[in-house]
């Protein structure tokens, strides 16, 4: 990034990157100014297409894929992210066990450092509701109503009554637009013959 114009410098940290102070400015100032207009920004940085971009389109040699954050998302997002606090005096194998059983092994990449799980999941927007389901029953949540036909397997006996308390808390985030990039360019990658 570089800053033109009279009487204008971004700060620089040692790297020779803007430093955060002065990011956050520019991209308030671009915020403000982009009401009825049209910006057109080039950037590498992923933090600063999700934060500043509506329109999105990711280039190589030629264009590979435009849209909103959210369509790219879900056309080429590959996982839920979700991470989790296992309860003291729980063994690890039994949690990742009843994990793998609720979600029909459909879980990847699952990591247990000294009682913080993270996994993923296939990015299904309409699987959201029924994985929250599943991981509030594993925090003891009572939820009523019976989760079928989600594609997540048969999660319905963690959910009629007799939850197992196995976890303190959980987030879930959807793909980042790195790992779009990433699933993007490695498409094009195979359709090129590369």
């Amino acid at each position: 990034m570089r800053a033109t114009g009279r009487g204008s410098r971004a700060v620089r940290d040692a790297s020779g990157a803007p430093n955060a102070g002065s990011k956050r400015v520019l991209w308030k100032a671009l915020q403000d100014i982009r009401a009825n207009r049209a910006i057109l920004l080039t950037t590498h940085s992923m933090e600063e297409a999700e934060a500043l971009a509506t329109n999105v389109a990711i280039m190589g040699t030629r264009m590979l894929a435009t849209g909103t954050l959210s369509s790219l998302q879900a056309a080429y997002g590959g996982a839920f992210v979700v991470r989790a606090v296992r309860l003291p005096g729980i063994s690890a194998e039994d949690v990742e066990a009843l994990l793998n059983e609720s979600f029909d092994i459909m879980i990847s990449n699952y990591k247990d450092s000294h009682g913080q799980i993270s996994f993923n999941l296939p990015h299904n927007k309409r699987a959201l509701g029924s994985i929250m389901k599943v991981m509030e029953s594993l925090k003891g949540n009572f939820i009523e109503d019976e989760v079928s036909g989600n594609g997540l397997g048969d999660s319905s006996a963690l959910v009629d009554g007799n939850q197992t308390r196995v976890l303190q808390d959980y987030t879930i985030s959807g793909p980042t637009l790195e790992e779009v990039f990433m699933n993007v360019a490695r498409e094009s990658e195979i359709a090129d013959g590369v």
